[in-house]
């Protein structure tokens, strides 16, 4: 199979720190270490728009299936990440100030007007926790008692019924409500894990 290049898309001055696609919405999110978050159209594989008013690094970014809402995280001045909520059409919710780095971040994808979705942040200290999307107030925090190690990277399965989580440490946990787990744990390890080993 041979690949090529479409369609090169300038916007950033700076490295590229994470990428989204949205397909629902059909949009592409780019956010860069020079603070700039763009929305392109897949489509058309055109610029749409910038999400603008950061002052720092953008360093993670997400968008939700089912309101095409979109997060983004940047540092904070003095110290830790702050969480920035907006719509699909650029305007800005709401933010929230977090006193740890932010790493990753991931939206629930249950349908709106049946339960509450989240914005689910992972954190450099190997807490994952979650934002209400209405309020941006903390709705609960997940930790995994044998690591601190920092959620690198996390997503929910398509039933929106699993979490998945990996940190620095090259762990993968899933994580469910209590009363999904059937009696047992769901969690797995990959790579070269100390704790598989253990």
């Amino acid at each position: 199979m041979e690949v090529e290049s479409r369609v090169h898309l300038y916007g950033h001055s700076s490295e590229v720190t994470s990428l989204h696609v949205c397909k629902p919405y059909s949009i592409l999110i780019s956010v860069s270490r020079d603070g700039t978050c763009i929305l392109w159209d897949l489509n058309r594989l055109c610029y749409v728009q910038s999400l603008t008013g950061h002052k720092s690094p953008v360093t993670a970014v997400s968008a939700s299936e089912t309101t095409g809402d979109i997060a983004t995280v940047c540092d904070s001045v003095g110290g830790g990440s702050d969480l920035r909520l907006w719509t699909v059409n650029g305007d800005l919710i709401g933010h929230v100030h977090c006193r740890e780095i932010i790493c990753s971040v991931a939206f629930s994808n249950q349908p709106e007007g049946v339960s509450v979705n989240v914005i689910t942040g992972g954190l450099e200290n190997g807490v994952v926790r979650l934002w209400s999307t209405w309020d941006l107030k903390p709705v609960r925090e997940i930790t995994f008692p044998k690591s601190n190690k920092p959620i690198i990277s996390l997503t929910y399965s398509c039933d929106g019924h699993h979490l998945y989580t990996a940190n620095s440490e090259g762990t993968v946990m899933a994580w469910c409500r209590r009363d999904q787990q059937r009696m047992k744990l769901p969690m797995f390890y990959s790579f070269l894990s100390s704790y598989a080993a253990s």
